[in-house]
């Protein structure tokens, strides 16, 4: 009989930790570099939480959380989460249903009577913005809307007698109006308003400290002001009253609150397993293009070549954000910024691909270089995206310009022949050619392509 060695085993033991230390160690410097040179090039301010089986690689904040008082980020620096705060919904009413209170399956007519089409439009649609109701932050008038204070119902009231945009199930349109819906089932069931059953039933049992629902009269000590990088310098992003948001967008919170919350939903601290499965099940098709993506409860489910990941974006005035975890993994990814144009996706992307060893870019300042202004004209029409946004493009004797609706004129600066950017926000066009004939641009910001085709 071979006799073990304890001696090796416990070497062995040794080895593998020591490289793992190391590689974690290198993973930090790699990561910290990329995000310094994001908030150099005032690209990027906030904090950064990456951990990998159990152990954080980087827990760190860049840039400053109040400029005027120069006072920095820092991991326990509190932010708004926009749009992460609908899995905190979700999680409120399955909370409700696992008391019985409600189900999933129910028509809203049932908790708001009144509801225009409310017997047709379940739970289990608002959930998975597949209810056809029209997102209101879409509005036209919404830039006049948000500096306003509301209450529940007379949030409801500026969306809920619009026509639906299709009918209940359909298909998938992303629409916070139906969060909004939710917030006043949570708080006709429970009788208590969103902020107090969200209090009581997630953050104090999850003991999220630093987690709350915002609003314009309370202090919270070590919250972040919200900012945009534009014209060359930082500003205060538009004011939002924080009535309006509420379940889908109300939310402020740390990385390190976020974490022992995604830690928490694949546990049973909170949830029952068949709860968590309704979360995060693909219950709506996003897309079926590369990548392929579903929606499931307050989550978005996405194939990519490490397996699924599980994660969603967020965006208010001042603030942007992203929560991602590749569970197969066991790799937690937490970006708040308070830079609304920060590139969060870009980073994200560039973050995983350094732990999973794969290439990246860090990213590069613009150069301008000198261009014929006759080049320009060719670039002249009008350009569509999908059928929402229409850009306009208009040169004169020396320059080129780009022209959204709905916001000032703004130069673009050439990159190379068919590339320019702009300097008023981070972002970059790039005209698509087939046959010398221009066809379309490219609009790239936040990290984000979006093809616009030329109509005119």
């Amino acid at each position: 009989m071979v006799k073990s060695c304890p001696f090796l085993k416990i070497f062995i033991i040794f080895l593998v930790s020591f490289i793992s230390m190391q590689l974690f160690a290198d993973f930090n410097e790699e990561i910290d570099n990329l995000v310094q040179t994001y908030t150099d090039q005032n690209k990027f301010m906030g904090s950064v939480l990456v951990v990998k089986d159990d152990q954080i690689i980087i827990s760190k904040g860049y840039g400053y959380a109040d400029i005027a008082h120069q006072i920095q980020n820092n991991p326990q620096t509190c932010f708004r989460i926009g749009s992460v705060t609908k899995q905190f919904t979700a999680a409120a009413i399955l909370l409700l249903q696992e008391q019985d209170l409600i189900s999933v399956h129910d028509p809203i007519s049932r908790y708001i009577p009144d509801y225009p089409r409310g017997d047709e439009i379940t739970i289990h649609h608002l959930l998975t913005h597949t209810s056809g109701i029209p997102n209101f932050t879409d509005f036209e008038n919404f830039q006049d809307i948000m500096k306003q204070d509301f209450d529940i119902d007379e949030i409801l009231d500026l969306f809920k007698y619009e026509p639906l945009d299709f009918s209940p199930g359909e298909k998938y349109n992303y629409s916070n109006s139906g969060y909004l819906v939710l917030s006043k089932i949570i708080e006709v069931v429970s009788e208590m308003n969103y902020s107090e059953f969200i209090q009581q039933s997630i953050f104090s049992p999850l003991g999220l400290e630093h987690t709350g629902v915002d609003d314009y009269y309370t202090i919270v000590p070590g919250k972040a002001e919200g900012y945009i990088f534009y014209d060359g310098e930082y500003i205060y992003d538009d004011y939002v009253s924080m009535t309006l948001p509420l379940g889908g967008g109300a939310i402020y919170s740390t990385g390190e609150d976020l974490l022992k919350w995604e830690k928490a939903l694949h546990t049973e601290q909170l949830l029952s397993e068949s709860s968590q499965q309704l979360m995060f099940s693909s219950h709506a098709v996003i897309s079926r293009d590369d990548p392929v993506k579903y929606y499931g409860y307050g989550w978005i489910i996405t194939e990519t070549d490490h397996g699924i990941r599980y994660g969603h974006s967020g965006g208010i005035q001042g603030f942007v954000c992203n929560i991602s975890s590749y569970l197969d993994h066991d790799l937690v990814i937490i970006i708040l910024s308070n830079n609304s144009l920060s590139p969060i996706f870009e980073i994200l992307q560039s973050i995983t691909a350094i732990v999973f060893n794969e290439p990246y870019q860090l990213p590069q300042e613009y150069v301008e270089i000198d261009l014929d202004p006759q080049e320009y004209r060719k670039f002249i029409g009008t350009y569509q995206y999908e059928d929402e946004i229409q850009l306009i493009v208009s040169v004169d004797d020396q320059s080129i310009y780009i022209n959204p609706p709905g916001e000032p004129i703004a130069e673009l600066y050439p990159l190379t022949e068919t590339q320019f950017f702009l300097k008023v926000v981070d972002a970059t066009v790039e005209f698509i050619l087939e046959n010398g004939e221009v066809q379309g641009m490219n609009f790239r910001q936040m990290g984000v392509d979006h093809y616009f085709e030329k109509i005119d």
